[in-house]
């Protein structure tokens, strides 16, 4: 199976605030947890009032070698 890796997007939104836009690079092992990431990722904001308006995954990058990761 090849490996990847991805940027996870959130967008986080509360009325009268302007948006925030978090991202994280991810490797593939990482797909099937997607939502729990993103919460974790978002916590701070949603204890505060914050809403999850969109989790994307975007700019799949994939390896040649299953050694590889994103640093090499």
């Amino acid at each position: 199976m090849p490996h990847y890796s991805f940027e996870l997007h959130i967008i986080l939104v509360k009325f009268g605030e302007q948006p925030v836009h978090m991202t994280k690079r991810v490797m593939d092992i990482y797909m099937t947890t997607i939502v729990e990431l993103a919460y974790h990722m978002a916590k701070s904001y949603i204890d505060k009032g914050w809403t999850l308006e969109s989790i994307n995954a975007r700019d799949f990058v994939f390896l040649s070698n299953d050694s590889l990761t994103w640093y090499d």
